[in-house]
């Protein structure tokens, strides 16, 4: 879902060690081969002066991303454990009331630009997830990443039988008409580099369509209960 839209409505957190902008569905993270416009150069230009992207999103993908503003912060957050959250709506019912962990190995294939589950080849991969809804032919599901793979959530539920919707990619039914897939990086944790005090920060999840309306009213409601 790429849409017109301006940097400043997209911004979660500004100081000067750090920024935190929402990525719109559809936007490269960074410049590639299609020379479409990227979201770095973007937020660069948003902000007038350089900045270093810290946590990387899929094109396809929406959500939080963290670019440092100073050399103080940018060796502080390269160097430091953050804590990222998505939502994913995947195929199928997902029964996961828990926190499950989800390990694998996974090989990146630079030809193909695709993640396989492969023990002889691959990286270690982890990570949590946990089921918010069970639906009539899809889960909203929580995923919290342990390890920072290439496309780690999308080959991890896919190999787990539930690949997430419109992810073609990784056996999705079918695709989405925007382009988009359906995971969602809403919730990011870190330690200021000056402070050291440490800051939780969410994004607002998308409503622009039935599941995903249903997974924010979810978490909303979440939200209320603690």
């Amino acid at each position: 879902m790429n849409e017109k839209f301006r940097i400043s409505d997209q911004i979660i957190e500004s100081n000067n060690q750090f920024l935190l902008a929402n990525k719109p569905f559809g936007i490269p993270v960074q410049d590639d081969l299609t020379e479409d416009a990227s979201w770095t150069t973007m937020v660069r230009n948003y902000c007038k002066h350089k900045v270093h992207l810290i946590t990387r999103l899929d094109r396809p993908v929406g959500g939080i991303t963290l670019f440092s503003k100073s050399a103080q912060g940018n060796a502080h957050l390269n160097n430091s454990k953050l804590v990222k959250r998505y939502i994913a709506i995947v195929e199928g019912k997902l029964e996961a009331k828990k926190w499950t962990t989800l390990s694998n190995q996974i090989f990146h294939d630079t030809k193909l630009k695709k993640a396989f589950i492969n023990p002889k080849r691959g990286q270690a991969a982890d990570l949590k997830y946990r089921s918010l809804q069970v639906l009539d032919r899809y889960t909203i599901v929580e995923v919290e990443l342990i390890s920072g793979r290439f496309h780690q959530i999308r080959a991890q539920l896919a190999h787990l039988g539930h690949a997430i919707k419109g992810d073609v990619k990784y056996g999705a039914r079918r695709s989405n008409k925007d382009r988009s897939i359906h995971l969602f990086a809403y919730h990011i944790e870190l330690t200021h580099p000056v402070s050291q005090k440490s800051m939780k920060f969410k994004a607002t999840l998308p409503s622009h369509d039935a599941l995903w309306l249903s997974a924010f009213n979810l978490l909303n409601k979440e939200e209320d209960g603690k």
